[in-house]
């Protein structure tokens, strides 16, 4: 899940023109949150729409960026 989380907020730096050191300086706050720390062993069903978030923002942007939603159903790349 923090591999999915990393990745969704890189994507999305990538996606709204952070330098490559935002991107990667976001993806590592993001998925070092201690929000995690009190939710990862006992209740993991609360951390998976956190790990998704990304991604989620991700298929938003690029659905009002090109004004159809295509890619909520498929990945564009």
């Amino acid at each position: 899940m923090f591999f999915a989380a990393g990745t969704g907020v890189l994507v999305l730096g990538r996606l709204l023109g952070l330098s490559r050191a935002g991107q990667v300086g976001a993806a590592l706050m993001y998925m070092l949150t201690p929000y995690v720390i009190d939710y990862i062993a006992r209740i993991s069903a609360i951390v998976m729409p956190w790990a998704a978030l990304g991604w989620l923002l991700v298929f938003t942007v690029l659905a009002v960026r090109k004004g159809h939603w295509r890619y909520p159903r498929c990945l564009p790349w």
